[in-house]
């Protein structure tokens, strides 16, 4: 589960709005996915 940091299937999250850097180099898959799998599991907690 999310308390363990595990991998979790069949859920689904929709994004309505999203603000990233105007900067390419500032939105690379590296400080997205992280921060994003963050967010996410806050919502599930």
């Amino acid at each position: 589960g999310v308390l363990s940091e595990e991998n979790m299937r069949a859920v689904r999250f929709n994004i309505y709005d999203v603000t990233l850097h105007s900067d390419a180099i500032h939105r690379g898959g590296g400080q997205i996915i992280p921060t994003t799998r963050r967010c996410l599991y806050a919502c599930i907690l």
